[in-house]
């Protein structure tokens, strides 16, 4: 899978949650967040996982 195809993944889950009730776990957005770095998303990417990961922990 390509940089760009993980890219197009990571926006779509983004999408995908202004569409539904329900969330990622504070896991989850971690694990976004990861994968949003190491495919090198842009930083407006990486930064929404990183502040839902920690907006869901409180």
């Amino acid at each position: 899978m390509t940089k760009d195809h993980l890219n197009h993944l990571l926006r779509a889950v983004m999408d995908m949650e202004h569409t539904t009730r329900e969330s990622l776990t504070p896991r989850q957005y971690d694990a976004m967040c990861a994968l949003a770095q190491e495919c090198e998303a842009p930083q407006f990417v990486i930064e929404y996982f990183a502040r839902k990961a920690i907006a869901t922990q409180e």
